[in-house]
């Protein structure tokens, strides 16, 4: 389980990991996800599922920070594997 907040103006660039399956649940603010070719505008109580290997971003498209809870479930454990894709 993670806490997240990006500030308003930034973004996580496409991503994926190999092992881990993740949902981000939006707690404050405005954005953007991207999730493989699928692009939706999220807000205050979307929640998102991230499957394995699933290609993803996120952007603050608002004025205010956008904070998110996130929780992971990897396949095995302690390990978190991150590959950034252009």
């Amino acid at each position: 389980m993670d806490h997240l907040l990006l500030p308003a103006g930034t973004s996580i660039g496409r991503h994926r990991h190999i092992g881990v399956e993740e949902v981000f649940y939006v707690i404050e603010g405005t954005g953007s996800a991207r999730i493989g070719e699928e692009a939706a505008d999220i807000q205050k109580g979307d929640a998102i599922p991230v499957l394995l290997n699933d290609v993803h971003s996120f952007e603050n498209t608002g004025a205010r920070d956008l904070e998110f809870l996130v929780v992971g479930i990897a396949r095995e454990k302690g390990r978190l594997d991150v590959e950034d894709v252009k």
